[in-house]
């Protein structure tokens, strides 16, 4: 008797984006970097049970204004590693997230017709330089004209995803930054790619001065 074959292997599945039912329903308005939705709720009478109803009602989600850091726990893995003095130029640097929807729980827009959405995160790498990068001392970031136009935000939607493989979710922000050069030291930041209002954190005009939620730095093997 032929054995079965062996059951296939888990099959990886991306998704461009990963949004909460609240997201899905809200948009397009939008008031000072807060994205505005209706959704109906249902209404029951605790002494009457029976008596039930309904109403349709505005709420609106919090934008990235409204975020001063990230929970502990929230990054799982940041690739190459803190520190490390080996990484391959080759591959692209990048930060994971225990909640799948959190690259985009906070931008403020909703999806385009076509299923575009771009995170409210972007992980920058550069160089530490006045033109590139400038880890300042109370936790900010400065991000030199240089390096803004290594991270144009109008492509940051290609930057982040949703990895499903084996039942587990993997929300991912990669750097857009794929010419690193070999026994080079470089360092990552994560920061916001929308101010408070809205509006792009950076167009390539002048240097800006960010939040900056994780860093870390790294050097290219030769």
């Amino acid at each position: 008797m032929t054995p079965p074959p062996p059951p296939p292997p888990d099959r990886a599945t991306f998704f461009s984006r990963y949004e909460k039912a609240l997201r899905v329903s809200a948009g397009p308005d939008v008031v000072a970097g807060r994205l505005q939705g209706t959704t109906t709720v249902g209404l029951v009478d605790l002494e009457d049970p029976l008596k039930t109803g309904s109403a349709r009602v505005k709420y609106e989600l919090f934008g990235p204004g409204d975020v001063q850091r990230l929970a502990a726990g929230s990054i799982t893995r940041r690739f190459p590693s803190s520190g490390s003095s080996d990484a391959e130029e080759t591959k692209t640097a990048l930060v994971e997230f225990a909640a799948p929807d959190l690259p985009w729980r906070y931008t403020p827009s909703a999806a385009t017709v076509d299923g575009v959405l771009r995170p409210w995160l972007v992980l920058v790498v550069g160089h530490r330089a006045p033109e590139e990068v400038v880890l300042r001392p109370d936790g900010r970031v400065t991000l030199g004209p240089l390096v803004q136009a290594a991270h144009r935000l109008g492509d940051s939607w290609r930057w982040a995803h949703v990895h499903e493989v084996g039942g587990k979710q993997i929300a991912r922000v990669l750097a857009p930054v794929e010419d690193l050069a070999a026994a080079d030291d470089y360092v990552a930041c994560l920061v916001p790619a929308f101010t408070a209002d809205g509006a792009d954190s950076w167009t390539g005009a002048a240097a800006v001065t960010l939040d900056c939620y994780e860093r870390w730095g790294f050097r290219t093997g030769p």
